[in-house]
Parts: C-alpha cells; structure tokens; sequence
C-alpha cells in the first residue's frame, strides 16, 4: 500500500458520509465520496496527512476545507493549515 492510498483509507474514515449524501453536495458536486476523497488527496495530501493525525479538528473546519480543496477555488482559504 503506497502513502496515498493510506491517506484515502485514514481521510475516508474520519468524512461524515451524510456529507456526501447532503442536498448540498448532490446539486454542487455530484460525485461519489472514493472519488472526492482521491481527488482532495491528490490536491493536498499534505493537509490529509495533518488532519488525519491530529484529531482536533473541528468536524466543520475538516468539511469546510475539503469542500474548498475539492472545489479547486482559487480564492479558497484553508481553516486547517
């Protein structure tokens, strides 16, 4: 098992799944969790790697920079550094 792969299993663990389910992400994004979960990991597995060992985040912070992180906005500021 490579390292992103490790991050997809650690970050798919701690994504509420009615997340991905909301009305909110149906209409803006449509995509599955696997795929949403790869992609972020691809973007920023940096990120993962702190949120995934540091379970202080606040669930709302963890969902609104994936959120962004997924979105690709260019404007997007990371609550998680």
């Amino acid at each position: 098992m490579n390292k992103q792969q490790e991050l997809r299993i650690r970050l798919d663990f701690i994504m509420p799944m009615d997340f991905f389910l909301s009305q909110y992400w149906q209409l803006n994004f449509g995509v599955d969790s696997k795929t949403a979960i790869g992609r972020v990991v691809e973007l920023n597995s940096q990120w993962v790697e702190e949120v995934t060992n540091n379970r202080e985040y606040s669930l709302n912070d963890v969902v609104h920079d994936f959120t962004g992180i997924f979105s690709e906005d260019e404007h997007f500021l990371p609550r998680i550094a």
